[in-house]
C-alpha cells in the first residue's frame, strides 16, 4: 500500500499506522476518529488478518482509546515565591478530551519571586477521566513540582 495520505500518524508498529484523517469521518465534538491503516494492505475486519496482526489490532484499539470527561481540579499553588495566589487558564474550567498523543497546556499562576531567583513551583491537583476503552471512571491526586533554573548566556 504506497498510497500517500495526509493523515497525521500518531502511532506505528510494525505492520499497522494509527492516524488521524484529515477530514475524519466523524467530527471531534462527537467523539473524532482515528483509524488503523494496514502498512501493505487495506483491511475492513479483523477476519482479513491472519491472528497475529488481528492480536496487534485488537492491542492498538484498546491503546489508542481517548480519555473523556477529563477534569483538572488545580487545588494549590505553593512554593512560588510571594505568589502563591492560582490564575488559572478557562481550560481548568471545563471537561475535555484528549487521545494518547495529545497534550494541553494552560497558565496556573504567576511567578512571584525575581527572575534571577531558581523557582520549584507546586501544584496540588485533583485529576479525574472516563477511559475511552472501558469507559471506566478514574480519579486520583497529585502534587507536580516544577522546576525552572536561571542560566546566563
Amino acid at each position: 500500500m504506497n498510497e500517500i495520505l495526509n493523515d497525521r500518524i500518531i502511532y506505528e508498529t510494525k505492520n499497522f499506522i494509527v492516524c488521524v484523517p484529515k477530514i475524519p469521518h466523524i467530527p471531534r465534538e462527537d467523539g473524532g476518529h482515528i483509524w488503523i491503516r494496514g502498512r501493505k494492505n487495506n483491511f475492513c475486519s479483523r477476519l482479513d488478518l491472519d491472528s497475529n496482526e488481528a492480536i496487534e489490532v485488537m492491542r492498538l484499539t484498546m491503546l489508542i482509546s481517548e480519555a473523556t470527561k477529563i477534569k483538572l481540579n488545580i487545588k494549590k499553588i505553593k512554593n512560588n515565591g510571594d505568589n502563591n495566589k492560582l490564575m488559572l487558564d478557562d481550560l481548568f474550567k471545563n471537561e475535555f478530551m484528549l487521545y494518547p498523543t495529545e497534550e494541553v497546556q494552560g497558565i496556573v499562576g504567576i511567578y512571584g519571586e525575581r527572575m534571577e531567583n531558581d523557582a520549584f513551583p507546586m501544584l496540588d491537583i485533583d485529576i479525574s477521566y472516563v477511559q475511552g476503552n472501558d469507559n471506566k471512571s478514574v480519579k486520583y491526586s497529585r502534587t507536580i513540582s516544577y522546576i525552572w533554573k536561571k542560566s546566563f548566556i
